[in-house]
């Protein structure tokens, strides 16, 4: 989702998680993270996946 089109979106990732900076991945609201660092997208990948 683009957050820069979705005020809800924005809001949740800067005002509820407290991010500043983009990508955020969100997998659930126990494990998030954000910026461009490929170990934390494929964590956050791996988590989604496991059931």
């Amino acid at each position: 989702m683009d957050i820069t089109e979705t005020p809800a979106a924005l809001e949740y990732v800067t005002e509820d998680l407290g991010y500043s900076q983009a990508p955020v991945v969100v997998v659930d609201d126990h494990f998030h993270r954000a910026g461009l660092n490929p170990v934390n997208i494929a964590m956050a990948t791996q988590e989604a996946t496991v059931p």
